[in-house]
Order: structure tokens, then sequence, then C-alpha cells
């Protein structure tokens, strides 16, 4: 077992929503992710909540359970995961706090969006990005901000139709209800939801200041999550990095870099303060010691990541042959010269023939101080 401070997880998937169109791979995502964490952390403390118990109010009590749980201490591994729809609401005009530009509230579905319930038949809706958010902060203020908060949805449809192939499945609630009573009452009563998003960050589920967790999702903030052969192609994504990778040495930012998802419109985001700890540990933060992997084509040399992965122009690459040999000694180093949403050409310092990089390569960013 790695020296890793102790992990509690909430996970949820939901396939047979009881209004909404069912999907078909998310109850199968959140088990692989819990059967990942209990190879990876025997002692793991895991909520799983599936289907039929995926309730706004379950999904509700478990985030205050995490707040509330004397089992926690301050600094412990909280991970949240979460499969399903996702979807877009308008906020009301009477709302007189803060509001996105476009007045669309990004938000998860649970398992009872849509249904009428108690006396009033009020319709329960989706759990918008602020309610997460406010909830988040609550919990980091208790047992502080080692919190992974995964998203494998839709964050928003409106600018995207659907794939036209048909074995790629979105999961999006086109139309969901709108914000529900209760989250304008949790929103109004918070003195922190003025800061419980932050200028320019392209999703909302990230929280306030964006200190107090990492956010890893499927998509942007403007594209779709897909599912395919029942699994997401994030999270089977997702999981293929971490079982490779030895987590001693992962952050985020580098986890999240070496996703591979076969689909163009489909990129996956890091964000949050701290995206440059290595991966469920408060305590350490480390430079990108994970491998990219790139290949050459058409007189290029090409890297399988790029902006939407925080690549930086003139960002410097220690190039190795496989991904066994990063205590080696590298063959050369590259530079990038130009970049692309989801790749990024490279060129030699000196622009010197680079004909022994081979194909396929592995690179590993370094400082400028290391050349």
């Amino acid at each position: 077992m790695m020296d890793f401070a102790p992990v509690f997880a909430l996970i949820i998937g939901i396939d047979l929503y009881q209004v909404h169109n069912p999907l078909n791979g998310a109850v199968a995502d959140a088990n692989a992710f819990e059967c990942f964490l209990k190879e990876r952390f025997p002692s793991s403390q895991i909520t799983t909540l599936l289907d039929a118990q995926a309730t706004r109010e379950n999904i509700k009590l478990a985030f205050e359970r995490l707040r509330n749980d004397p089992a926690i201490q301050k600094g412990d591994a909280i991970i949240i995961y979460f499969a399903g729809h996702g979807g877009r609401a308008p906020v009301s005009d009477d709302w007189m706090g803060w509001k996105p530009q476009d007045s669309q509230i990004e938000m998860i579905c649970p398992v009872d969006i849509g249904i009428r319930s108690g006396l009033a038949k009020t319709t329960i809706g989706g759990i918008p990005d602020l309610t997460v958010a406010i909830w988040l902060n609550g919990i980091a203020r208790e047992k502080g901000n080692n919190i992974t908060l995964i998203l494998d949805c839709c964050h928003s449809a409106g600018a995207n139709r659907c794939d036209e192939e048909t074995a790629y499945v979105p999961r999006r609630i086109s139309n969901p209800p709108d914000i529900s009573l209760d989250d304008y009452n949790i929103w109004a009563s918070d003195p922190e939801t003025k800061n419980a998003r932050s200028t320019g960050v392209p999703l909302a589920f990230v929280g306030q200041n964006q200190e107090s967790h990492v956010l890893l999702a499927a998509c942007g903030q403007i594209e779709l999550a897909f599912e395919n052969d029942k699994r997401g192609l994030f999270t089977r994504g997702l999981l293929d990095v971490l079982r490779q990778s030895d987590l001693r040495n992962l952050t985020y930012t580098s986890l999240i870099q070496n996703v591979r998802i076969p689909k163009f419109n489909q990129n996956p985001q890091c964000q949050g303060r701290y995206r440059d700890r290595v991966v469920f540990n408060a305590h350490t933060t480390r430079g990108n010691l994970s491998l990219i992997q790139g290949f050459k084509g058409n007189g290029m040399i090409v890297l399988k990541a790029g902006e939407v992965h925080g690549i930086k122009e003139s960002s410097h690459f220690a190039i190795y042959r496989d991904g066994s040999s990063v205590s080696s000694t590298p063959l050369c180093t590259l530079i990038v010269k130009t970049i692309m949403p989801t790749t990024s050409n490279l060129s030699t310092l000196d622009r010197s023939d680079f004909s022994d990089v081979p194909s396929p390569f592995y690179a590993r960013e370094i400082s400028k101080e290391l050349i």
C-alpha cells in the first residue's frame, strides 16, 4: 500500500432514470471506479449510490455525511465521483444574486429528476453547480481541501447537437426542470455564494476561488460527454491512466493530459488551484513526472496533448524511447512550437534534424533550468 492519506469516497452512478432516457454505462463506470479504489486503497471508506439509491435527497445527505464524519480527519483524501446525465437550466429572473452570463446554470441529474413529490407535487430538479460548490466548500472547511470531484456527464448542451453516430450516446438531459426553490434558498443562505464561481473558469463546478477541490471533468462546458459499448469514454480513459501510472508521481494535470478519448469534440478538463498536486494527496506537489505519448508524421513531431491539457508555447519536453526509461538520460529535448486544442507540434531547440526521435516516443515536461 502506498503512502497516501486515508481515502474516503462517494460514488454515484445512474442508468435507470425514473422519468428521462436511461443510460447504459454509468453504473458500470461507477462499479469500475469503486473496484479501482479497492484495488489501490484497501482502507477506503466508500459510499456507493446506484440507480434508485441516487435520489437528490440521498446525494445531499451523502455530502453532509462527508462533512460531518468524525472518522475523516483534516487532510484525508475525499473523492466524489458522478456518472450520469448532466444538464442546464435557466436561472430565475427573480434571483438577485450572481448569474452566469447566459443565465443558464449547469447541473448534475439525480435519478428522480422530473418526479413530482410531496403534498404540493413539487417537481424535483437537478443539483446545480452552485449548490454542489456550496456543499463542497462546507466539506473543505471541516475536512480540508484534499478533495477530488470527478464528473462523467455533460455540463451543458445548449450549443451542441447529438452525435450522428448512434453508437455514441451523450450523457445529458436537454430540458431539465427549473431550478428548485430549495436551491435558491441554499444559495441565499450561504455567505460565500458570491465567490462560488470564479471569473474565467470554464466549468462552474470548480467551487469557491478554485481552492476547495480539484475537478476532473469529462468534457468542456460547451461539449458533450459520451458513452459507448456500455461504458463512459471518459471514465474508461481515466481508469486506464490511473491503473498504468505510479500514483506517487502522478499529478492531476498529468493525469488529464494522458486521458485518451476517441472523440474529437470531447476534451477532458482539469481545474482547481491545486491541480499540480499528486493525485489524492494534499501533502505532495511535484513537477509533471508522467509521460505523454507522441509520434512523427508528415514531417512533424506531434505531442498527444494540447491547449485543453494545459500545454504552453515554448514548454520544454525531455524525450524518451519508451515509458520505462524515464529514469535514464533522455534522447533529446524538444520545445513546443505550435499548439492545437488536443495536440502540439514540437521542434528541436536548434532546428536540427530530428531523425533520432523514435515514433512513437514518450515526453516529460521539464523546466528550462534543467536544460
